[in-house]
């Protein structure tokens, strides 16, 4: 998962709630360099592992059993990734139940460190623990 070498199925169909369709339409659509190729297919990845992820802890845990989940938000030049929604989501349309969701304000991101990047204009990261409940 988050690997920048893509997989032969990285563009096929994939089953997915709304805010990560959104995410990838924004991708898709973003006016830089190989957004429609190259990167769109890097998205559709991570959200096809992500998601494949979320199968499997849901098919093992028990009904009634608890799940916590640490995500930090994050965005592609200028488009926040919002994945601790995504992951909120994607657990809900799995058969979970948000308990709680609690984040924290991020000061330092890698993309601070990346003069690049910085030409992006971007608000606050944060990291969120998320507590569900399957149902």
């Amino acid at each position: 998962m988050g690997t920048t070498l893509i997989r032969k199925d990285a563009d096929s169909h994939l089953q997915i709630g709304k805010t990560a369709g959104t995410l990838i339409q924004d991708v898709t659509s973003h006016s830089s360099k190989a957004s429609s190729g190259y990167y769109r297919k890097q998205v559709l990845q991570y959200l096809r592992d992500l998601t494949a992820g979320l199968d499997e802890v849901t098919r093992v845990t028990k009904s009634e059993g608890i799940f916590h989940l640490v995500v930090q938000d994050s965005y592609y030049k200028d488009v926040p990734v919002r994945l601790a929604d995504i992951c909120i989501e994607e657990c809900t349309l799995r058969g979970w139940n948000l308990i709680d969701r609690d984040p924290y304000v991020v000061k330092r991101t890698l993309t601070s460190v990346n003069t690049a990047a910085r030409n992006y204009k971007k608000s606050e990261v944060s990291e969120t623990v998320i507590s569900l409940r399957k149902k």
